[in-house]
């Protein structure tokens, strides 16, 4: 009996953890379940003046095919974690173009909620964390650290 309730609230650990990678269109997120080379999270909010002028340059960047053949991914997180049809109507409102999470992604538990908005991370196509932009970010200023980084590993 002990093993089927430890068994029990196992599985219901996990399938919490899976609904934080839940986006806002019903699909799931996941590194192993993603084609991008490069993946951008955007911590947004609609009263955060920055968020709202980074916006288009991020609806830019998403599905982004650079010269080398990489892909950019973009996705977002609101800042105050809105219910899914409030964070479709924000995101509409607003002309977000790329999915959001409906919470923190579990892939973030590693670093604390961000404290400044817009705060950006980049992610290489494995899931890891490669660096943390704090405040407003451009497409140009993303595409050349993201260059700079393969110009470097090659």
């Amino acid at each position: 009996m002990k093993i089927f309730t430890v068994l029990s609230l196992a599985l219901l650990c996990l399938s919490c953890t899976g609904n934080h990678d839940e986006l806002d269109d019903g699909r799931f997120f996941s590194f192993g379940n993603q084609s991008a080379d490069w993946v951008i999270v955007n911590y947004w909010a609609e009263w955060c003046a920055p968020c709202r002028k980074e916006i288009p340059e991020l609806n830019e960047l998403n599905d982004f095919l650079m010269k080398d053949g990489s892909v950019i991914k973009v996705y977002g997180v609101n800042f105050d974690l809105l219910g899914r049809e409030d964070l479709k109507r924000i995101a509409e409102k607003m002309n977000i173009t790329f999915p959001n999470f409906l919470g923190d992604p579990s892939f973030m538990n590693s670093s604390s909620r961000p404290e400044v908005l817009p705060t950006t991370f980049l992610f290489d196509g494995s899931g890891g964390l490669v660096k943390e932009f704090l405040g407003p970010q451009t497409k140009e200023d993303l595409l050349e650290f993201i260059a700079k980084g393969l110009n470097s590993s090659t």
